[in-house]
């Protein structure tokens, strides 16, 4: 099981060392836009914690996305999955990337029939949609489960990294349906670190034990 971090903000991934769980970091260009960062300074920053990060390429042909990814790949080649968004290029060139011992994932998966065609050509990992499958009528964890049945059945070795989430429930139903990864933003990681009933155990632990010492020394 990988679990990793949605974001493309600097300080969340400093804090990732904080969270020993956590397997590296994701990131798209809708979240590096957002924070105006720089694709070099989140490489560096995952680096020093020496975990993965996985960096989406945007050139459109086949030639050009290859030439991007070896660029991001060249940064930190311990470290680099290059996410290929699928479309009829992306998948001419995951052979390309897979002939030089170059990781990928093919992501912005919407579909079971997306995943089949991806899979004859290994990629690391697929990565659906898990929340924005549900948005537009399908049912992501249903995917997740009738994928890892195929993954399974025909023993291929790719990985399904689930994406896109917006609750605690839809990170526990994809991992039942078999999803081996997921990423998460971190409002998701938080609300997963912050069960109140977890504290008011704790809490009541610690009551419980100062209480019998007083009455000990009573």
């Amino acid at each position: 099981m990988e679990i990793f971090l949605d974001s493309a903000n600097e300080i969340e991934l400093i804090s990732i060392k904080n969270f020993p769980f956590i397997s590296g970091v994701t990131t798209n260009p809708s979240l590096i836009s957002k924070e105006k960062a720089k694709v070099e300074k989140l490489i560096d920053v995952v680096k020093e914690s020496n975990l993965k990060i996985f960096i989406q390429t945007l050139k459109e042909t086949k030639e050009e996305i290859y030439k991007e990814g070896v660029s991001y790949f060249s940064l930190y080649p311990d470290g680099v999955v290059l996410k290929i968004p699928f479309s009829p290029e992306g998948l001419k060139v995951v052979p390309l990337f897979k002939k030089d011992n170059i990781p990928t994932a093919i992501t912005s998966i919407f579909s079971l029939s997306q995943i089949i065609v991806s899979l004859p050509l290994h990629p690391d990992y697929v990565i659906p949609y898990i929340d924005r499958i549900g948005r537009y009528g399908g049912d992501g964890v249903k995917l997740v489960r009738e994928a890892k049945e195929i993954i399974i059945k025909e023993k291929v070795s790719t990985k399904i990294l689930s994406a896109s989430f917006r609750s605690v429930k839809q990170v526990e139903e994809v991992m039942v349906a078999g999803s081996n990864a997921i990423t998460i933003p971190m409002k998701v990681l938080k609300d997963i670190m912050s069960n109140p009933l977890s504290e008011k155990a704790i809490k009541d632990f610690k009551t419980d034990w100062l209480s019998m010492n007083e009455k000990g020394h009573s």
